[in-house]
C-alpha cells in the first residue's frame, strides 16, 4: 500500500482519521490528492464540515491542512501518548 485516507461521517460532520503516505513515497503531493478528494466526496454526500486533529509538533501535516483552507480550532492538552503531546484541533465548512 502506498497511501490511504480514513473519515468517517456523523449527520453531515466529516472526522477525518488519518492520512497515511509510505515514507518512500512522500512528497510527491499524494497526501494533497488523497485530502482533496475527502473534501469532493464529502460535498458530493452533502456534508457540512470536516474535522481533524493533529500533534502539535506534525508542521508538515499542519501545513497541508492550513493550505487546503482548514482553521486551527483549539487543542486537546495532552491528547497523544508515546511521546505525550497536545493535538491541535482544524476544521473546514464545505459550503
Amino acid at each position: 500500500m502506498v497511501a490511504y485516507v480514513a473519515a468517517n461521517c456523523v449527520d453531515g460532520d466529516w472526522d477525518l482519521q488519518y492520512i497515511v503516505v509510505a515514507k518512500k513515497f512522500r512528497r510527491r503531493r499524494l497526501a494533497t490528492l488523497l485530502l482533496n478528494e475527502l473534501i469532493a466526496h464529502a460535498r458530493s454526500m452533502n456534508g457540512k464540515r470536516i474535522f481533524l486533529e493533529v500533534r502539535e509538533s506534525n508542521q508538515s501535516a499542519r501545513a497541508l491542512y492550513r493550505k487546503a483552507g482548514f482553521r486551527e480550532t483549539g487543542a486537546r492538552k495532552g491528547y497523544y501518548t508515546c511521546p505525550a503531546e497536545d493535538a491541535i484541533l482544524y476544521g473546514r465548512d464545505l459550503s
